[in-house]
């Protein structure tokens, strides 16, 4: 985290909030993708791209993640932030929001309509994900400030203060 320890917090969460919309968007457009199947695909790799890019702002690395497991405190929000930043775990966010997803992979083939309904139900679903995950980022790294936790990673090796 040292190269955001000048930077507040909330100062990098309204970043990601700001960065949020491109990725919304991308969610809004794959909305319309009219291949059947692909679009889950393609929501994955939207929602694995965000979620890099904001543990990047926040300064969580990921070789870090084994280090932060160590402190009980941190745990929880180390499940959140790292566990479901894989592919599986992105396809059972995806899949955990149900019937939300399935309306929007339904709507698209209703047509005129259903194609804005999809793309509408897609940035939402995008939205909110990165939302959620920001804020579990945000209070991550306020938790690892607050009980000046630091896991920085050198040449591949975690090191400590």
């Amino acid at each position: 985290m040292d190269n955001h320890i000048a930077k507040d917090l909330d100062t990098v969460r309204q970043e990601c909030q700001s960065v949020l919309n491109k990725y919304a968007l991308a969610g809004a457009a794959n909305g319309i993708n009219p291949i059947p199947g692909l679009d889950v695909g393609v929501d994955a790799g939207i929602c694995l791209k965000l979620m890099a890019d904001v543990r990047e702002r926040f300064g969580l690395k990921e070789d870090s993640a084994w280090k932060l497991r160590q402190y009980e405190i941190l745990l929880p929000l180390v499940k959140k932030v790292f566990d479901y930043a894989t592919k599986e775990g992105v396809m059972f966010l995806l899949k955990s929001m149900g019937k939300r997803y399935l309306g929007k992979s339904a709507a698209k083939y209703v047509p005129l309509i259903g194609q804005g309904i999809a793309a509408a139900a897609g940035y939402g679903m995008m939205k909110y994900f990165g939302k959620t995950y920001i804020e579990d980022c945000y209070q991550l790294a306020q938790k690892m400030r607050e009980n000046d936790i630091k896991a920085e990673v050198v040449d591949g090796e975690v090191v400590e203060d």
